[in-house]
């Protein structure tokens, strides 16, 4: 998966076809794998995931619904059903948390999930936020050096009581 926007269910359909195929992994491998490699989108997108065994399950859904699909091509009975799932393989392949929105702290983050979210997965991510990446480093390294004065507080502490 590539690009500057979230994984589509047509991506995400390709790649588990390619690990099936390829690699000659199981369903559930496969998708253990593309889950694996979805998080680092979804984390670059700075968006929180629900857990890895609910995001498999819904790969290993995804699959089964195109597989059901397949067997029932060659009927004339259900005429809409595939056309729906063509238009849905666009979209977004939403493995973000139920309270992604209230949990994500920029304001231009939840835009872009939100884009990410509507028909066609709008807008797409740029390189790395300088501001916020530098923020970040600022509020690690305070806490680094407070964890470390911490430490040398108890070791003294220990050291003089002996």
């Amino acid at each position: 998966m590539v690009g500057a926007k979230l994984p589509s269910c047509r991506q995400v359909l390709s790649r588990l076809f390619h690990e099936i195929r390829e690699n000659q992994l199981t369903v559930r491998e496969s998708a253990s794998v593309i889950v694996e490699e979805m998080f680092l989108f979804w984390r670059k997108a700075r968006i929180p995931t629900r857990a890895k065994v609910k995001c498999v399950g819904a790969v290993v859904k995804l699959y089964d619904n195109w597989r059901a699909l397949q067997k029932k091509k060659n009927r004339e009975s259900d005429t809409k059903r595939p056309e729906l799932f063509v238009q849905s393989l666009e979209n977004l392949f939403d493995i973000a948390a139920s309270d992604a929105l209230q949990r994500i702290p920029l304001e231009e983050d939840r835009l872009f999930l939100i884009a990410q979210r509507k028909p066609g997965r709008e807008g797409s991510m740029t390189g790395v936020d300088l501001k916020v990446a530098r923020k970040e480093k600022r509020s690690r390294e305070r806490w680094e050096r407070e964890e470390n004065r911490k430490r040398k507080y108890l070791e003294d502490k220990e050291s003089s009581s002996k």
